[in-house]
């Protein structure tokens, strides 16, 4: 969805995307996010999930923050929009015993952020913390 939604072409240019290609694209945003409202109103478990590379950005914001911020603005809580990238994809790939979730003896894979995400998702956009296997990779909020 991000790539749609947001981006527009500009993604799409710089990575030699032809310009049909680019136009039908962009054309199809506003059903494609209908669609999305369409699937949560009728209770989907939606995964967080987008055609972009997961270390690209939108406008210095990590893709796949875009999308829960897009998943937000499509209707649901911040809460469920921060599950499609966590508890939801590790249910399904069979790993939720281990990732996924904060808990004792799994895996230490964990971002933070100075202000509260289930009160404004867009402070995802500010990761200032990174743990990854539980070594720290990045800490800024100290």
């Amino acid at each position: 969805m991000a790539q749609m939604t947001h981006m527009g072409g500009d993604w799409m240019r710089k990575n030699g995307f032809e310009e049909w290609t680019i136009k039908k694209a962009v054309s199809a945003k506003k059903t494609h996010m209908e669609s999305t409202k369409a699937a949560i109103r009728a209770g989907v478990t939606i995964l967080n999930g987008t055609d972009l590379p997961p270390g690209d950005s939108d406008n210095k914001v990590n893709v796949t923050v875009r999308e829960i911020e897009f998943l937000a603005e499509a209707g649901l809580s911040p809460l469920e929009a921060l599950r499609t990238a966590t508890i939801y994809p590790s249910a399904l790939c069979g790993v939720s015993n281990k990732l996924g979730s904060v808990n004792e003896g799994y895996l230490a894979d964990l971002v933070g952020v100075a202000s509260n995400p289930l009160s404004d998702v867009r402070a995802l956009e500010k990761i200032g913390f990174v743990m990854k296997d539980g070594e720290i990779f990045r800490n800024d909020l100290q």
